[in-house]
């Protein structure tokens, strides 16, 4: 396992670039440090001075040093996102490092909230963390925001970190919550991005309602503009189309995708942009044999905070349960969301199938389309779900958004 960081401090950049990540994943002028935690400057780092943070009546005896541990996927992120920007609201001058995966860390490139992101890599859950060894009982408060079971074992991390005070959700027959001094409960029934307004009132009782967000600089703006012109797009009404996701069940075929892209735009005069991560050319093969000059292969061009850019510059967000359907809701781009769990098994969605009403589209106008039928649990996890929904299905719900 291996540890990186970058700070979030204006200015030059420091020491050699960082071959594991591309420079268009950051894109932002901030100061990014690379180093083994042997080092000097590890060492300067971790012993810098911090202003003193000055309690008030909301926050007495505020920490001055906050740690959060945040290993699950980009969705999660997101949808969690509200909480750094209610530790920064109660906690003014406190040092806040944020611990997450390299996946996840080019959300965090233009993030106002934070002043230190560590980049952990590795195998999730091991027991033995040694990078982190110059970090061990150095936070005042360490939070695990995650609500729902510890798949990543962070509690792996906040074990060795042993920080004064832990905190993160009580969960049932996860005997992980142990390595925290306390726990909060869990409520049910509620939208996941409520979770991180539980954790902001329990620490700061009183403080207001915070919302997802994403983050980005003005040249991530400027970088989409420039990338969609040089596909040909002028302006005209944009959807966003981003049907892959990160488990397999959740992937929409791609003979679908293809299917739909062609009727919109036969029915509209709209540009259709395909998102998503690099790997993704290989599932849409087809998609780069298809020439048209309103159909935009977007297919890992585009950094984190430049799809977010995108899509406030979009007319409509179709796409499947993943993290791209949380970025367009929290830049306000309407939702058609493909979702893999019918309509029949409403009822019996639980832990192990995170998806419905509580996972849609936060704040936005969004509708979710289902496949119809019966189907088994098998059928979900096969993948039989996700193909099951039509075209004609989503079509309806894309012509009824885009019409208005």
């Amino acid at each position: 396992m291996t540890l990186q960081t970058f700070s979030n401090t204006e200015g030059v950049a420091k020491g050699p670039a960082r071959p594991d990540i591309e420079p268009a994943m950051l894109n932002v002028p901030v100061a990014h440090l690379r180093f083994s935690t042997r080092s000097r400057t590890a060492q300067n780092l971790l012993r810098r001075p911090h202003p003193q943070a000055v309690p008030t009546d909301r926050t007495p005896n505020a920490p001055l040093s906050v740690g959060v541990v945040r290993l699950d996927n980009i969705g999660d992120h997101v949808l969690g996102s509200g909480f750094l920007k209610g530790l920064r609201e109660n906690l003014a001058n406190a040092s806040i490092t944020l611990f997450v995966t390299k996946k996840t860390v080019p959300l965090y490139s233009a993030c106002p909230y934070i002043d230190h992101c560590v980049v952990l890599q590795g195998e999730r859950g091991v027991e033995c963390h040694p990078e982190l060894r110059p970090f061990v009982g150095k936070f005042d408060l360490l939070v695990n925001p995650r609500f729902a079971h510890d798949y990543y074992g962070a509690a792996t991390i906040v074990r060795q970190l042993a920080a004064k005070r832990s905190i993160t959700f009580s969960q049932v027959d996860d005997q992980t919550t142990q390595h925290y001094t306390e726990t909060l409960a869990a409520p049910l029934g509620v939208h996941v991005a409520e979770y991180a307004n539980e954790l902001v009132q329990h620490l700061f009782p009183g403080s207001q309602h915070y919302v997802p967000e994403t983050w980005k600089h003005p040249i991530d703006r400027l970088g989409v503009e420039i990338k969609l012109s040089q596909q040909g797009w002028s302006g005209s009404d944009l959807v966003l189309l981003a049907a892959g996701a990160s488990a397999p069940h959740r992937v929409w075929p791609e003979f679908r995708v293809m299917g739909l892209i062609d009727e919109i735009v036969s029915s509209f005069k709209c540009h259709v942009m395909v998102v998503g991560a690099r790997g993704e050319q290989r599932r849409y093969r087809t998609l780069a044999r298809r020439h048209h000059p309103r159909i935009i292969n977007g297919l890992g061009i585009f950094s984190l905070p430049q799809l977010a850019a995108c899509c406030q510059m979009g007319a409509l967000f179709v796409g499947t349960d993943s993290g791209p359907k949380h970025i367009a809701a929290a830049n306000g781009l309407r939702v058609v969301e493909i979702n893999h769990m019918p309509a029949s098994m409403e009822s019996r969605i639980c832990a192990a199938w995170p998806t419905g009403d509580n996972w849609a589209a936060y704040g936005v106008e969004n509708v979710q389309v289902r496949p119809a039928g019966l189907f088994s649990e098998a059928d979900i996890i096969a993948g039989k779900t996700i193909a099951a929904v039509t075209e004609n299905q989503v079509m309806q719900e894309v012509d009824r958004f885009l019409r208005r």
